[in-house]
C-alpha cells in the first residue's frame, strides 16, 4: 500500500487514422506486415490545430530502415561483443521468412539466410540466441486475406502454430531458447481494442486475447510432439506486467483484480489451472461481457504449456476505486515518482521485487524458471545529450538490486535482459523515444551508433555478474 499525491495515468490523446493496405518497397523478398501498412498509410489527412499532419506514428516515422540491423548485422555483433553479453534476445520477422504468411505461398530464402548467419555468428562468439517468434508484425496477407481480421480470426492460432513449426524446423538445431509471443496483452489491447497500434482496430480485446492463448499453446505442443526429443530446447511465452499496488488497504482486492486482468489472463491458463480464474470470469461477466470458454481438452493442453515464465517489466501503478470506470477501478501514479522519456514509464524499483515475488508465490518459479526478457528506461530524443544517461544507470542499478532481493526471497530468476541494445523504432512513438544503451543517429543514412554511459555500466555488470556498489553476485 502506498499513500501519496497522485496523478491519473492517461495516454496522450490521439486521433487515429483508419487502417488500410498499401504497397511499399521491401528488401530481399520480405513481405508487408501490419506495421508497414499502419505506418505508411496517411489516409484522410488529419490536421491538428497547428496545421500539422497527424499520422498513425509520431512525426510520420516508419520502420523501413530503423536502426538498419538487417544490413548492418556485423555492426550489431560487435556491439554485443563489446557489451559482454552472454545472451542476445532477438525477434524473427514473420513476413521476412514467409512473405505471404504461409509456407505454401513461398519461403524467402534470403530471409532464412539472414537469420542463419545471425544464429551462427552468435554461437561462434559464445552468445546464446534467445529467439522470439512473434513480435507484433503480422504479415499483411494474413491480416487482410488468409485470416481476415488477424488475431480476431479463430484460424490465426493454427496459422501461428504452422509458422512456429517452420521456425523450429529451420533453426531449432541451434536455437534452444524460444519465446512464442511477445507481450500479447499489449499488441492485442492496443492494436485490436484501443486502435492506437497496428492494425488500428477497436473493440476486439476478448476475442484476440483468447486467440493468443490458443496460438501459444498450439505452438508449444507442436514443439513437444515433433522437436523436443531431438532438439532438446525450451519454449515459453513473454508476458508484460506492471506491478499494481493498492492505493489504500481497502483497495487491495481491486489491485488483485487488475493483476488478474493484466497478467493472470495468460498466466493462470498456462502456468496454473489451465483455465481462467473464477475472479476473472466474474469480473468480465459483471461488465456484461462474454468471455470465451476453453473446452476440457483445451484446458488440459493449456496447463503447463511453457518451460519458463518470460516477463517484460518497466514500471508500477497504484490502483484505486472508480465507480464510473470500466471494471470499477483506475490506475494512478505518484507525482513524486521520477519521470522518463515515456509518459507511461516511471521508475518504481520496489514494485519490481513485489511483482517477482507475486509471480513466484502464485505460479512457482521453481517449476517455471523466470527470465526477465525486457527491462529498461527511455529518454526523449535529445541528441548527443543522451550519451550521458546516468538516469538509465540508476534505473538499471535499482531494478537489478530489487531483482536480487526477490531472488534472496526464493524467486528463481534464470536470466536478465536489458532493453535495449540500441535505439530503435518504438512503434507508435517512432524515433521520438529511445531505450537503447547505444545512441543511433537516425538522420544519418549510415545509421552510425555511439555508446552511451549506460553501455559501459552494462558491460561491467554482464562481465562481473555483480553490481559494483553492492559487491553482490547476481
Amino acid at each position: 500500500m502506498v499513500q501519496c499525491s497522485t496523478a491519473l495515468y492517461q495516454s496522450t490523446p490521439r486521433k487515429i487514422i483508419k487502417w488500410s493496405v498499401t504497397t511499399i518497397t521491401t528488401e530481399d523478398g520480405r513481405g508487408n506486415s501490419i506495421w508497414d501498412d499502419y505506418s505508411h498509410y496517411w489516409g484522410e489527412k488529419n490536421i491538428n490545430v497547428n496545421g500539422e499532419t497527424r499520422c498513425n506514428v509520431d512525426k510520420c516515422h516508419t520502420g523501413d530502415i530503423a536502426c538498419d540491423s538487417y544490413r548492418q548485422w556485423d555492426r550489431d555483433l560487435e556491439l554485443l561483443k563489446n557489451t559482454n553479453v552472454k545472451t542476445y534476445r532477438f525477434s524473427l520477422s514473420w513476413s521476412r521468412l514467409l512473405p505471404f504468411g504461409t509456407e505454401d505461398l513461398g519461403i524467402n530464402a534470403k530471409g532464412v539466410d539472414y537469420y542463419n548467419k545471425m544464429i551462427d555468428d552468435l554461437l561462434e562468439n559464445n552468445i546464446i540466441p534467445f529467439v522470439t517468434i512473434y513480435h507484433w508484425d503480422l504479415p499483411s496477407e494474413i491480416q487482410n486475406t488468409i485470416a481476415p481480421g488477424g488475431w480476431i480470426n479463430s484460424s490465426i492460432s493454427d496459422l501461428f502454430a504452422d509458422y512456429a513449426d517452420f521456425c523450429f524446423r529451420t533453426f531449432g538445431d541451434r536455437v534452444k531458447n524460444w519465446i512464442t509471443l511477445n507481450e500479447p496483452g499489449i499488441f492485442v489491447d492496443q492494436g485490436y481494442h484501443e486502435g492506437i497500434m497496428a492494425p488500428g482496430r477497436k473493440g476486439y480485446m476478448l476475442e484476440a486475447r483468447f486467440n493468443t492463448i490458443l496460438a501459444h499453446v498450439k505452438a508449444y505442443r507442436r514443439y513437444d510432439q515433433k522437436y523436443r526429443d531431438n532438439q532438446k530446447g525450451q519454449v515459453g511465452i513473454t508476458l508484460f506486467s506492471m506491478w499494481n499496488e493498492p492505493e489504500t488497504e481497502e483497495e487491495r482486492d481491486l489491485a488483485d483484480l487488475k493483476m488478474e486482468l493484466d497478467l493472470g489472463w495468460w498466466a493462470e491458463p498456462i502456468f496454473g489451472s489451465g483455465d481462467f480464474s473464477s475472479e476473472l470470469k466474474t469480473l468480465i461477466s459483471d461488465e456484461g461481457k462474454t468471455l470465451s470458454e476453453f473446452s476440457e481438452d483445451q484446458k488440459k493442453l493449456n496447463q503447463g504449456a511453457s518451460d519458463f515464465f518470460g516477463l517484460n517489466h518497466y514500471t508500477t501503478r497504484l490502483v484505486r476505486s472508480c465507480d464510473s470506470c470500466e471494471y470499477g477501478f483506475e490506475e494512478v501514479e505518484c507525482d513524486s515518482w521520477p519521470v522518463t522519456g515515456s509518459v507511461w514509464l516511471r521508475p518504481v524499483p520496489w514494485g519490481f521485487q513485489k511483482l517477482l515475488e507475486f509471480i513466484h508465490n502464485r505460479w512457482d518459479t521453481k517449476k517455471y524458471p523466470l527470465y526477465v526478457t525486457e527491462n529498461g528506461a527511455s529518454s526523449k530524443d535529445t541528441g548527443a545529450q543522451d550519451l550521458e544517461d546516468q538516469f538509465r544507470i540508476d534505473y538499471y542499478s535499482s531494478y537489478v538490486s530489487s531483482m536480487k532481493r526477490a531472488m534472496k526471497n526464493g524467486v528463481n530468476v534464470k536470466g536478465y535482459m536489458a532493453w535495449s541494445l540500441m535505439d530503435n523504432f518504438e512503434w507508435a512513438r517512432g524515433y521520438t523515444e529511445r531505450f537503447g544503451v547505444h545512441w543511433v543517429d537516425f538522420n544519418d543514412p549510415r545509421r552510425r551508433v555511439y555508446p552511451k554511459k549506460s553501455a559501459e555500466f552494462l558491460k561491467k555488470l554482464f562481465s562481473s555478474n555483480k553490481l559494483s556498489f553492492a559487491k553482490e553476485e547476481l
